[in-house]
């Protein structure tokens, strides 16, 4: 998992991983802005403060106060233990309210365990899954041939599979940046018995249907200090894992606080209320598209794909998702072209 690597390119449970890297640090150069998110100028709206954010930067944020916690109160416990168990349940847990409760945890909290549940591997389609008091429910998008077993049920209700076909489940429309933090893990599939399985790196896909990847560095950095961050914050459209690429293109967010920048504050108040505006200014509108967001996010993939060609910055496995990553978002910006 990316919390883990270090410059040497191996994994390392110290305590060092819940330091915040430097912006010259060869880790978070090689990461997508969505996951490790160094530079942001941008003012917050709820602290008044400037911040880092990123799907990183959260993670550690929660590991280094949990740690904090248990080292209190435990202080015996090594943190390399601590750590590796830590991950474990992070990746391993689901989500569950338990029933009859008056007042429940944070919703965050709300995670248990779930044994043999834990075993499918991550789809962007796959088994349903759901929970009710009586426990967690599998069923099957495909006939395996299987029959009930522990507390999991296998129904099948759609096409037949062939033998050695790999079941999966869905953890959630979650995009490619949210799996290679949270679920990502390097290993050897070769040396598995079913030949049919040919995933090499964890659960970052080739075809997700739900993949997008924050522009959130290149939006408000553009915007800050000036007077459109105050008119996009007053107006509900400030605010940080708001502005999204995809295949589609950019989101509506995005596109509200880039016309902020192209549109007189009039025009700009009828775009966001829905109401036609005569001239919606394409031209300059396009130009900062390509300023702001096609060309410095397609210079970072690029030197992140140069540097992810050279050993030692990532854990061997690691290479193949990020490559892969990376080329995926090239493909995004593609469509702004």
């Amino acid at each position: 998992m990316p919390i883990c690597w270090s410059e040497a390119g191996k994994h390392a449970l110290s305590e060092d991983l819940l330091k915040e890297p430097e912006e010259k640090d060869g880790i978070a150069l090689i990461l997508p802005p969505a996951i490790e998110r160094i530079e942001n100028k941008a003012f917050d709206p709820k602290s008044g403060t400037n911040r880092v954010n990123g799907l990183l930067p959260a993670q550690r944020r929660k590991l280094r106060a949990d740690w904090a916690l248990v080292s209190g109160l435990l202080p015996e416990t090594s943190f390399e233990k601590y750590c590796y168990n830590w991950l474990i349940v992070n990746t391993r847990s689901f989500y569950f309210e338990m029933p009859n409760v008056k007042k429940h945890p944070p919703r965050a909290d709300r995670m248990v365990m779930c044994p043999l549940v834990d075993l499918f591997n991550h789809n962007d389609t796959g088994c349903h899954v759901k929970f009710e008091a009586s426990g967690y429910t599998v069923i099957s998008d495909k006939d395996y041939g299987m029959y009930s077993w522990v507390h999991i049920r296998l129904f099948a209700n759609l096409c037949p599979s062939e033998a050695g076909d790999e079941v999966f489940v869905s953890y959630g429309r979650h995009s490619n940046d949210f799996l290679l933090v949270e679920c990502e893990s390097t290993c050897n599939c070769e040396s598995r018995p079913m030949a049919k399985v040919e995933r090499k790196d964890g659960f970052v896909l080739e075809k997700n249907q739900w993949d997008s990847t924050s522009v959130d560095t290149f939006v408000m950095d553009a915007c800050a200090g000036t007077p459109v961050e105050k008119q996009l914050q007053v107006a509900g459209y400030l605010g940080t894992s708001d502005y999204t690429l995809s295949q589609d293109g950019i989101c509506y967010r995005t596109e509200v606080a880039i016309r902020a920048q192209t549109l007189a504050r009039a025009d700009w108040e009828r775009f966001i209320e829905g109401i036609d505006v005569e001239r919606l200014e394409d031209d300059d509108f396009n130009a900062l598209i390509q300023s702001y967001l096609l060309m410095p996010f397609r210079l970072k993939a690029q030197n992140a794909i140069r540097m992810l060609r050279n050993p030692g910055k990532v854990p061997p496995g690691a290479r193949r998702s990020l490559i892969m990553r990376w080329k995926q978002i090239l493909r995004f910006l593609q469509v702004l072209l």
